[in-house]
């Protein structure tokens, strides 16, 4: 389903690690649509397998851009990885590259307190051996040099590993630091202080047997439940890191645990059903702003806040507890992974054990559920989340193919400038600086063209508010953007358009108005509204056959727009909307209630009137050598005719209805402003206000050209002439 989010505020996204161990991008297609990329340069494979802690970390605040977010990763040599994502997209040559160093496990990030004008700046740091932790900083221009802090005691395998910057002065960043870890096969939870000129203090263990610490301490730390450092204070000391961990009491017990460094005793926190799993989003850097997730032994996941940072041993640091997914639903939670940067108000990915994946919004609520993703479960370090991702604008070329996201802001468009732009409006179609097609709406937050062959626009939450209702053609689709005439069209595996933007299908009522680039279609003709201001019929290979001639070409006003009027006239206006610069009964054409187009094999416009026929205008049937030609009821308009088997032409001009043949000949001509066949079979001229001016005085069936060469008739449906030019001899 989709998510979507507000236009340039980012989206909410995450890189994960696939059962394959293979780093790859759940990406929400700039808030419109969930969907899994490889990443550029890749396959990039992270190693250690699910047991290990760390390896892929996104960081904020150490890219070129202010909007970038880098992602690190390390891989099974221990090489440091690191790709860049900005509004322009994903990069592997980040502008801001961290220098090369092993670093086997325990990746992970903390930022240090701001300091002066500093903004928070992230701390990287991880296990480069079994004795030896690394850490660099970024000072704003680029990252520090690496720092070996190393120990004989440390051990290769973690159930966690957290660190707290202390300290950053003015503008000269400083990364002072607290490591807080425990290995596997111990009860203990081990501090390491340390800072940038090299000074180290010894390690110093928090929490082992023989020491009174407070509930569940011989039982040490359970598996995966050492996450986080909050900031405690004492009443007569500073700011000092704490941890947060979960204990393994030995009678199967177990509570959630706050250490501040320093002290020799825990404190335990009122946190009700606490299960095994713990992570932490928004780390806190200085003041409240920690939460703290916990899927409790019940299957539900909890939210925790940090509410104090006072530490006296009986005053709550953190809490209450409340639930934000209640187990028992048939989906056990397995891992939770939230968004970790500074301040922010964090998402938060839940993995269920049927590889089902939910997320919660800042507010806490349930928010989309997306695909079910291949290897998701098992791999606690496995995903980090990238809140407020950068969300580029897509410019694409015509033509998108399916699957595309366009989030609000990016359009399609030819080389020739005809647009569709995703507004925050809705949908606008523009053929240079005229608008020729939209759909208005509110709050948009994209639009993609799905797999389904559906065209479907999504609010800022997903949900769909417009859609071209295509997605039960069976099979894929492109979108393409045409320029002539300028119009969206989705179009089939065939090569053939199947849906087209601004298309009426006809028959249309009167009082049916055609806008700048609207079209009128049926059986492939199409009646078009050209931004020339010419209404011009094509036929179904898109030539045109008929048109008004108000492209002010001739020096007359052109046409802007066209109505099928509620008196039952087609009418063609200038660009004030008021003044006409052509309409059918200035050719003979009676008051219709239908306007429709092709209702046979030649390509044609007709107007009817409870069925009968008033004016049809188009390409009339050629004459041929059975003596037949075109039927009663077709107006000539000038520009338009019918030929003859021999070569010969009909054609009404400006002003007179004129007859030639093959080699260019003037056999017969006759003044007016348009020409009719009427229904009744007699050739009338009319005159500019459609009233006839002459008539060859006949009822016939068929109006042909070139019955014998260069010669014009009218016959009975015996096909006897009954009225020709030149006479016949």
């Amino acid at each position: 389903m989709p998510y979507g989010a507000p236009a340039g505020s980012g989206a909410i996204e995450a890189v994960f690690v696939d059962g394959a161990g293979v780093l790859r991008h759940l990406t929400s297609h700039g808030g419109v649509c969930w969907g899994v990329e490889d990443l550029p340069g890749g396959p990039y494979t992270l190693g250690g397998g699910a047991e290990r802690f760390g390896g892929i970390v996104a960081v904020t605040g150490c890219s070129s851009d202010p909007a970038g977010v880098n992602v690190f990763w390390t891989d099974g040599a221990g090489t440091l990885g690191q790709l860049e994502l900005t509004p322009q997209g994903w990069s592997d040559s980040p502008q801001c590259p961290v220098g090369s160093v092993p670093i086997v496990t325990g990746l992970s990030v903390a930022y240090s307190p701001p300091g002066g004008d500093d903004p928070p700046r992230p701390v990287l740091y991880g296990a480069q051996d079994s004795s030896t932790v690394v850490v660099t900083a970024f000072d704003g221009n680029g990252w520090t040099p690496y720092q070996h802090f190393g120990s004989p005691d440390f051990a290769p395998q973690y159930n966690g590993m957290v660190l707290a910057p202390t300290e950053a002065t003015g503008t000269s960043f400083c990364p002072h630091f607290n490591v807080f870890f425990n290995w596997s096969g111990t009860p203990s939870v081990t501090q390491l202080s340390g800072s940038a000129n090299g000074v180290l203090t010894p390690w110093h263990t928090l929490a082992s047997p023989g020491l009174s610490g407070g509930p569940g301490v011989a039982g040490g730390v359970f598996p995966g439940g050492l996450v986080a450092v909050i900031q405690a204070y004492s009443e007569s000391g500073p700011l000092i890191p704490a941890c947060v961990y979960v204990d393994n009491e030995p009678g199967g017990e177990r509570n959630l645990m706050v250490w501040p460094a320093g002290f020799t005793g825990a404190m335990a926190l009122p946190v009700p059903n606490l299960g095994c799993r713990l992570a932490v989003a928004g780390q806190a850097v200085a003041g409240v702003n920690t939460t703290l997730y916990v899927i409790g032994s019940d299957d539900s996941v909890y939210a925790i806040p940090q509410i104090s940072t006072c530490f006296n041993g009986q005053t709550p640091m953190m809490g209450p507890a409340s639930q934000i997914y209640a187990g028992g639903s048939g989906t056990d939670p397995v891992q939770l992974a939230p968004d970790q940067v500074p301040g922010d108000a964090p998402a938060l990915f839940v993995i269920g054990d049927d590889q089902t994946l939910w997320l919660y919004e800042p507010s806490d609520q349930p928010g989309s559920y997306s695909t079910t993703l291949p290897g998701c479960t098992g791999q606690w370090s496995g995903y980090q989340v990238l809140e407020n991702a950068p969300l580029p604008s897509v410019d694409l070329v015509s033509p998108m193919p399916a699957g595309t996201a366009l989030p609000a802001g990016s359009s399609v468009s030819t080389p020739l400038n005809t647009r569709l732009t995703v507004q925050s409006a809705g949908l606008l179609l523009t053929a240079g600086d005229t608008s020729v097609w939209s759909v208005p709406l509110d709050g948009v937050g994209g639009a993609m063209l799905t797999q389904s062959a559906d065209l479907c626009v999504v609010d800022m939450s997903g949900d769909t508010l417009w859609e071209s209702g295509t997605g039960t053609t069976g099979g894929t689709a492109s979108l393409r953007i045409v320029d002539a005439p300028p119009s969206v069209q989705l179009v089939g595996d065939d090569g053939f358009p199947f849906w087209f933007s601004n298309r009426t299908q006809a028959p249309c009522p009167a009082g049916t108005l055609i806008a700048p680039g609207a079209q009128i279609a049926a059986d492939g003709v199409v009646l078009v509204m050209q931004l020339d201001g010419n209404l011009v019929l094509l036929d179904r290979s898109g030539q045109p056959v008929w048109n008004t001639g108000t492209d002010g070409s001739d020096g007359n006003t052109p046409g802007h727009s066209a109505a099928f009027t509620e008196a039952g006239a087609l009418e063609v206006y200038d660009s004030t909307g008021v003044n006409l610069v052509w309409s059918s009964a200035d050719f003979g054409g009676s008051p219709g209630d239908t306007l429709t187009v092709s209702t046979g094999p030649e390509p044609c416009l007709e107007i009817t009137s409870a069925g009968a026929l008033v004016f049809r205008v188009g390409q009339p049937p050629p004459s041929s050598d059975d003596a037949t030609g075109c039927p009663p009821g077709w107006w000539f308009t000038p520009g338009t005719g019918m030929t003859g088997q021999e070569g010969s032409q009909l054609l009404m001009q400006e002003q007179q209805l004129l007859l030639w043949d093959q080699v260019g000949t003037d056999y017969w001509s006759q003044p007016g402003s348009g020409a009719v066949f009427t229904t009744d079979g007699d050739l009338q001229l009319l005159d500019g206000q459609g009233t006839a001016i002459w008539k060859a005085g006949v009822n016939g069936a068929q109006l042909i050209v070139d019955k014998s060469a260069g010669t014009l008739c009218i016959v009975d449906g015996d096909g006897n002439n009954l009225w020709t030019v030149p006479p016949s001899a």
